[in-house]
């Protein structure tokens, strides 16, 4: 959808500051990818953040990804 409309001028962005991947895929984790720039190997897209999850917890992180209350 979001193509959709970009592709029909519906919508626009001006520019983009940060973009992580957020992932739950795994039972019981979360991770994050963030893209590192900096010199050495150590570089690129990288695991930024990890947890292990309780009950609750996966409900708690996507309302604080997708800014809910």
């Amino acid at each position: 959808m979001f193509l959709y409309e970009l592709k029909r001028g519906n919508i626009k962005y001006e520019s983009v500051l940060d973009v992580k991947f957020h992932f739950f895929q795994i039972n019981g984790w979360y991770f994050e990818l963030s893209n590192f720039n900096r010199p050495g190997f150590n570089t690129g897209w990288l695991i930024s953040n990890l947890v292990k999850l309780n009950p609750g917890d996966k409900e708690i992180i996507q309302n604080f990804i997708y800014d809910q209350k």
